[in-house]
């Protein structure tokens, strides 16, 4: 009699399915291990962007969306009649499946950005594009998609748009004026009809020297504004400059920090702050240090209250270098350089919710990272971050790092009873194929 179970369990079809079936969790468990994964969106070099042709010279800090997409400008080289080349900044949007430029609708030119767009869920693109007349820049602030160009702010009503403009998802956008007549900054969704329509979230053109507003701004989806205000005051005889890091709520404009305020968990008291992002919660990130103390980091103002987030003094392994973000989840991105003998080094590390995603001396497609840089709108909810990178040798390349969900353990999720049960009828089903094979 030859043996009844061998041949069965290697050849019978329900077998076969079976112990695929009994398998999978335990290969699936070894499958993802987690990490980051690195997707390059574009890079300096290259001979054109989506449908523009040109060499890629330089490109700027990348905004980033829910979806994942990515919203930043390239400065190209390109083919102009009568000369070699024609130098411009063009806004793209998309992700590693394609991208769009940014263009006019009737003349279909891409737009002349000033500096890094900003994008909101829906794919509106808000950015400043200037245009030189008689050598003079003139600035005009946009919202875009693919098919559509808005007209949110020019210089007939604001005489001194400054480089930078923030959107949120109902397509509202928030910007700064440094002129002599609009001092401030605004918000605006395009249905204005007058400069009475604007929203008006701070203005001073009264006091001599004017304070300058939104170096950086911000605005999250509650229609609360970040920002900063620069003046010159004079104390006891002395001329300086201060720092104001404000936020606008339902009750008016707060102010978050300044030099002097002090942490509810330090000592110390604060310097000017810098470099802030904000969440959905109106709680805002900022960068700077303690006066009088070898202690820097990042802290957060809840509302009532500024408590540190990452603290840095000599003894660290490292030191926040300045670049942050904030999801709307209150997670935070941060870079760092590593300390050797309380000196800041060359080596930077980025982090995202206090894992590792990059560091210099890392390969990226055959090239060694030098350093990343990410501006305070880079971080989704899915803790994805658009990164500016530079390597060894001066590419600069635009990526999406984005976490490897890690398939959890089969016993972790409770698996281990339906593991016992497909083994009872594993074997049920192989006896009688057994019985069966003997006949």
């Amino acid at each position: 009699m030859t043996s009844t179970m061998e041949l069965p369990m290697v050849c019978h079809p329900a077998a076969r399915w079976l112990l695929a079936l009994l398998a999978f969790p335990l290969l699936a468990g070894e499958a993802a291990a987690g990490g980051w994964r690195l997707t390059r969106i574009a890079q300096t070099g290259d001979p054109g962007i989506a449908d523009v042709v040109g060499v890629v010279r330089e490109l700027s800090l990348p905004a980033i969306n829910q979806a994942g997409e990515v919203a930043f400008a390239a400065t190209m080289y390109l083919p102009a009649p009568g000369s070699d080349f024609e130098q411009r900044t063009i806004v793209f949007a998309g992700d590693e499946t394609g991208l769009t430029a940014m263009r006019h609708p009737v003349t279909q030119v891409p737009l002349h950005s000033s500096s890094h767009p900003d994008l909101n869920d829906k794919g509106q693109v808000c950015l400043v594009e200037v245009e030189y007349q008689d050598s003079l820049p003139v600035r005009r602030v946009w919202r875009a998609t693919d098919a559509a160009l808005e007209l949110i702010a020019d210089e007939s009503h604001f005489d001194g748009i400054t480089d930078f403009a923030r959107i949120n998802d109902a397509g509202r956008v928030a910007f700064a004026s440094r002129g002599s007549s609009r001092n401030g900054v605004y918000t605006a969704d395009g249905s204005e009809d007058s400069v009475e329509d604007y929203g008006v979230v701070i203005e001073d053109v009264t006091s001599a020297p004017l304070p300058f507003f939104g170096s950086w701004l911000d605005i999250n989806d509650a229609g609360n504004v970040v920002f900063d205000r620069s003046e010159v005051v004079e104390i006891e005889g002395v001329r300086m400059g201060r720092t104001e890091l404000l936020v606008s709520g339902e009750a008016g404009v707060s102010l978050v920090a300044t030099r002097g305020s002090q942490p509810s968990d330090q000592d110390g008291y604060l310097d000017h702050p810098a470099n802030f992002a904000m969440d959905a919660r109106g709680r805002v990130a900022f960068f700077t240090i303690i006066l009088d103390l070898p202690v820097a980091g990042l802290f957060l103002f809840d509302g009532s209250e500024i408590r540190t987030l990452v603290e840095a003094t000599p003894d660290s392994e490292d030191l926040p270098d300045g670049h942050l973000a904030l999801n709307d989840l209150g997670e935070l991105a941060y870079g760092a350089f590593a300390l050797e003998d309380g000196d800041n080094t060359d080596d930077q590390t980025v982090y995202v919710a206090g894992e590792v995603v990059l560091r210099s001396g890392d390969s990226l497609d055959g090239r060694t990272v030098r350093e990343a840089e990410f501006l305070p709108t880079a971080l989704n909810d899915a803790r994805q971050l658009a990164l500016h990178v530079w390597f060894e040798g001066g590419v600069q390349a635009i990526y999406r790092a984005g976490p490897i969900p890690t398939v959890p353990s089969f016993s972790a999720t409770g698996g281990g009873l339906l593991f016992a049960a497909l083994g009872a009828v594993a074997i049920v089903v192989l006896r009688a194929a057994a019985r069966r094979s003997t006949y």
